[in-house]
């Protein structure tokens, strides 16, 4: 998407919830009294990602490019902050995850 920022900062909340991958362990315990086990372990697959890359639209410059996993951190909640004016190319693209998306520009203070 094209987006034009007249007045910066344009911000980009990404709220992502990644799929999780679910795998039961089960055994029998050898420790004193023997008991049978079972467990659900739920972790994230190396494939979850998600990458968001904002160019400057009229010289294809990539302003910022940010995201979850892959080389971003696993944190869930990411803001990404433009600060100058411009027209922006957002592309998102990712692999096994949900996310909310909210692209703002607040609204200028008359003082």
């Amino acid at each position: 998407m094209v987006v034009d920022v007249p007045h910066p900062p344009l911000i980009i909340d990404l709220d992502i919830t990644p799929e999780l991958r679910t795998r039961i362990k089960e055994g029998t315990s050898d420790y004193g009294e023997k008991k049978d086990y079972r467990y659900q372990i739920d972790h994230l697959s190396q494939n979850v990602w998600l990458e968001c890359t904002v160019k400057d639209a009229e010289t294809d410059t990539i302003v910022v490019k940010d995201g979850f996993g892959r080389t971003f951190a696993l944190d869930s909640t990411r803001e990404i902050v433009i600060r100058r004016s411009g027209t922006y190319q957002i592309t998102f693209v990712g692999n096994f995850v949900t996310a909310e998306i909210m692209m703002r520009i607040p609204e200028r203070v008359q003082q």
